[in-house]
């Protein structure tokens, strides 16, 4: 994803992965509606943060578990 500094390729990452909220517009992967079928479309993307948004003092398993509940997985699947 390329693009000048202020394009808003950020923003599309973020509106993608659900960590932005879509103010208006459309968005599918790969056919599958973001807002309609969040969880759906949750399962076709695959984010690498640009930075670490966890404490770095929790323990792995804790750090999975909120991470998969920010995706409406429950701590038991996890």
């Amino acid at each position: 994803l390329l693009g000048p500094n202020g394009a808003g390729k950020s923003t599309l990452i973020g509106i993608i992965s659900s960590l932005v909220n879509l103010s208006a517009g459309q968005v599918e992967v790969f056919g599958t509606d973001l807002v309609g079928q969040r969880s759906d479309a949750m399962r076709l993307i695959g984010l690498v943060p640009q930075e670490i948004n966890f404490n770095l003092f929790e323990k792995p398993f804790d750090i999975l578990v909120n991470y998969a509940g920010f995706y409406g997985m429950p701590r038991r699947d996890a």
